[in-house]
């Protein structure tokens, strides 16, 4: 009974650890989809200078989290007389992108105090800084993927062997 209470803990620990790394891999999708859909934004606007509607129609129609931020934007646009353009981008980035963490998150809603200013050249260097910051941090994590894997991966079983030594 000890032995599969003990082989019972180091799984859970294991399955802590994989856990962990799926979730990362799961933000390096949110960063990537963002990427491409504020790159997509850009373009449109330096090509055609396409009205904010249409730059969220793409982004909105794309999976995962960040397909549903720019679907919710693109939903809330009819509140626009009521709530400006910023604070429809930030309550809907705070509810469908929660786990952006730190400089991206900042980026993130700097962009939209910017957006739909229809100051074209200021909304075009916003998007390009905003890619710009957000495929650094990209980098970064893939850059730092394999350690953390490692990492995560030994400390969970680790502290599952700890655990199970305590308890048995």
């Amino acid at each position: 009974m000890k032995g599969f209470g003990t082989a019972l803990l180091i799984f859970g620990s294991f399955l802590l650890g994989a856990r962990l790394c799926r979730e990362r891999r799961r933000y390096e999708g949110i960063l990537r989809e963002l990427i491409r859909a504020l790159s997509f934004m850009k373009g449109e606007l330096q090509l055609r200078a396409a009205p904010i509607a249409e730059l969220l129609e793409y982004p909105a129609g794309t999976k995962g989290d960040t397909g549903a931020f720019f679907a919710a934007l693109l939903a809330a646009l009819p509140q626009l007389g009521e709530r400006c353009f910023a604070e429809l981008w930030l309550h809907e980035l705070r509810r469908c992108l929660p786990g952006l963490r730190g400089e991206e998150r900042e980026e993130m809603e700097g962009l939209g105090q910017i957006l739909g200013r229809m100051d074209l050249d200021a909304e075009v260097q916003a998007l390009s800084a905003c890619v710009a910051c957000l495929s650094r941090r990209l980098e970064e994590e893939r850059k730092n993927a394999p350690d953390f894997q490692r990492v995560s991966l030994g400390l969970c079983l680790c502290g599952g062997l700890l655990f199970a030594i305590v308890l048995f």
